[in-house]
């Protein structure tokens, strides 16, 4: 789990002000670690996407803490469209790592309202040896 410090980091530059009241996506969302996060900040509606079966564990997860005002899809991220836009969307994380990210780029911001906000975090190329040259290597 992350700490409150790291998950606001991680959303910046979104604020509570900016998703409050407002329907926030979230793109990648695993085991619903960053969902959970983003509760406090009191979105109208949360959603969540993921294609493994870490969307389990990001429903029970969420369930502890809230039974509305959100929902976990088990989906794939590139083809994924809503039925309504939402207000902010967000992937922390999760577009660098797939075949084709421009894909995931695409998903994030036709899933965003004209107007709102979206927020695409990936981990740098650079001082990220270690991953690129041995856990990649490995996997």
């Amino acid at each position: 789990m992350y700490s409150h410090a790291q998950a606001d980091e991680w959303f910046a530059p979104l604020t509570p002000e900016a998703v409050g009241g407002r329907r926030v996506l979230e793109l990648g969302c695993g085991n619903g670690s960053l969902l959970l996060h983003m509760m406090p900040w009191r979105p109208a509606y949360l959603e969540g996407v993921d294609l493994g079966e870490s969307v389990r564990s990001a429903i029970q997860n969420m369930s502890r803490i809230s039974s509305e005002g959100w929902a976990v899809k088990k989906a794939d991220l590139t083809p994924y469209c809503a039925e309504t836009p939402f207000d902010a969307v967000y992937s922390n994380g999760v577009i660098h790592h797939l075949e084709e990210p421009d894909l995931g780029f695409q998903t994030v911001m036709r899933n965003v309202k004209p107007g709102g906000r979206f927020h695409c975090c990936v981990y740098a190329h650079e001082g990220n040896a270690l991953m690129r040259w041995v856990v990649d290597a490995i996997r």
